[in-house]
């Protein structure tokens, strides 16, 4: 990376962070001083979760690149074939999160979609901005960023490394939980930005499929209060690496698959 390039990533990376230690900080004075009520806060904490968003567009703005302001505008582009690509990974995120939370306990399915509708319900403005607003910020501006210089691989794996030191200290400042509990947290957050990161190029970088499963697997995660249940780290960390590797060979194949096209192609042109 260029030197204006390094200083975008820091500039983005950083302000992400000390903007939502800032934030946090201010709305918790706020609430212990009685200022505001625990739904006030709750609603201004979702500016916690615009920072990605805010900051991609700060950073392209200011620096005049308009070009990377389209692209972010395409990535946001509804069609059919997204929008039911994107009903199908929220359903796998709906059964994945079952599949791992029933592994150590006894809930039922009809508990379980009732722990997701009363978490929805109850802070849907966060869940729903988070999801759209850390898929628009990391997704589709700062793994695209990395992407002009590395692989998908190498791409989606800084971008989850930067995603997960943001909410790994956004973790232990809300919910103070043990070091074993924020090293999975940590794993947890790099091993679903890797896979969004290869599905989101798979999806020729439209960003509703990648918003689908987040938001879903955010709500059963809040449900269940993930951070300190250390159980469900495991378990969903497991099935988040086993949706890696199956995505990954996805984009292989893919990829083989359009370079023999291209090389048919070529050789029919040549005949």
């Amino acid at each position: 990376m260029n030197k204006e390039e390094s200083r975008k990533f820091y500039s983005y990376s950083m302000g992400v962070v000390i903007s939502t230690i800032i934030i946090y900080f201010i709305i918790n004075i706020l609430y212990q001083s009685d200022i505001i009520e625990q739904t006030t806060a709750n609603m201004l904490g979702m500016v916690i979760y615009l920072m990605p968003l805010l900051l991609a567009l700060f950073i392209a703005g200011i620096t005049g690149d308009t070009l990377e302001l389209l692209r972010m505008k395409r990535r946001l582009k509804p069609n059919v074939k997204m929008v039911l690509l994107a009903v199908f990974m929220g359903g796998l995120a709906f059964a994945g999160s079952f599949l791992a939370i029933q592994k150590y306990t006894s809930i039922s399915l009809g508990s379980f979609v009732l722990n997701l509708g009363i978490t929805l319900k109850n802070g849907w403005y966060t869940l729903i901005v988070g999801a759209v607003s850390l898929e628009a910020g990391f997704r589709g501006f700062l793994q695209n960023h990395f992407e002009r210089h590395y692989s998908v691989f190498g791409s989606s794996m800084m971008t989850g490394i930067t995603y997960a030191i943001w909410l790994t200290i956004f973790s232990f400042i809300s919910e103070n939980p043990s070091l074993l509990c924020l090293i999975f947290v940590a794993l947890h957050f790099i091993l679903i930005s890797i896979f969004l990161g290869f599905l989101t190029k798979l999806c020729s970088k439209n960003l509703y499929p990648a918003i689908a499963f987040h938001l879903v697997w955010n709500v059963a995660a809040a449900a269940m209060n993930f951070q300190n249940r250390i159980e469900f780290l495991i378990y969903s960390d497991l099935f988040l690496l086993i949706l890696c590797v199956l995505v990954m060979t996805m984009y292989q194949m893919t990829k083989k698959h359009n370079y023999k096209r291209k090389e048919t192609i070529k050789t029919s042109y040549r005949n």
